[in-house]
């Protein structure tokens, strides 16, 4: 049996998780001679034993069905902010959100004999959380803007600009601009933002790349819709 992970933040084969056995499982697989054994950073085998003495033996454990539950353990506090806790999960398994103690979820598999003769595959997709993109805007010096826009470049994100707010510190009120759709939190984006001064006579560029607001970095205004960048400039 094959149990493999997946996370729509990741590009790469990563997940960040780590699948555990609980102490019971542990103990059903030594009786039954199962091998647990990770094969890479997203899978795992549940690997049958190789003599016929032990494979005789393993199936009749398995004549009644057992139930394996595998805990799984975020690698980074980061994990909780940009994951759903709803999980996706192959036929004859489900998930169920644990979120305390180090355990994000914790898989349950019904296994019986014929599931483990016809070398069953577990597939569990992992979501990543959607969130409207916040900026604050703040000027380090007392400059006379008239106004300022956020603009992305490859046209695929678009904002606006919702008050003016006051910022710990600084003398100088902050632009407040949020994209106008939600956005699928990822390791990294195909995206280039800019900021413009808007006058008169047209526009000027004042940084052509602003940085993307990190999962962990949550909104105070909206925390449980919004991540937040705050950009001096």
């Amino acid at each position: 049996m094959t149990i493999s992970l997946s996370h729509s933040y990741f590009e790469s084969d990563r997940c960040n998780l780590e699948l555990k056995p609980t102490i019971e499982t542990t103990l059903i697989l030594q009786k039954a001679e199962i091998l647990f054994r990770k094969q890479d950073n997203c899978t795992w085998l549940l690997l049958q034993p190789i003599g016929e003495d032990s494979k005789r033996r393993t199936r009749l454990f398995f004549e009644e069905q057992q139930v394996l539950l595998f805990d799984l353990k975020p690698l980074s506090t980061d994990f909780y902010f940009y994951t759903q806790s709803e999980v996706k999960v192959s036929e004859n398994c489900s998930c169920r959100y644990i979120g305390r103690n180090g355990v994000f979820t914790q898989l349950v598999i019904d296994v019986s004999e014929e599931n483990l003769l016809n070398r069953q595959s577990v597939d569990i997709v992992f979501e990543s959380k959607m969130k409207y993109w916040e900026f604050i805007l703040i000027p380090k010096f007392n400059l006379q803007l008239s106004h300022v826009i956020l603009i992305e470049n490859k046209n695929g994100l678009s904002f606006k600009c919702l008050d003016k707010v006051n910022f710990p510190g600084e003398s100088q009120l902050a632009w407040r601009y949020v994209s106008e759709e939600c956005v699928q939190l990822k390791e990294k984006y195909n995206l280039q933002i800019g900021l413009w001064e808007v006058h008169d006579k047209g526009r000027r560029l004042l940084s052509g790349h602003i940085p993307y607001p990190l999962a962990n970095s949550i909104s105070v205004f909206s925390p449980d819709k919004m991540v937040t960048n705050y950009f001096y400039f």
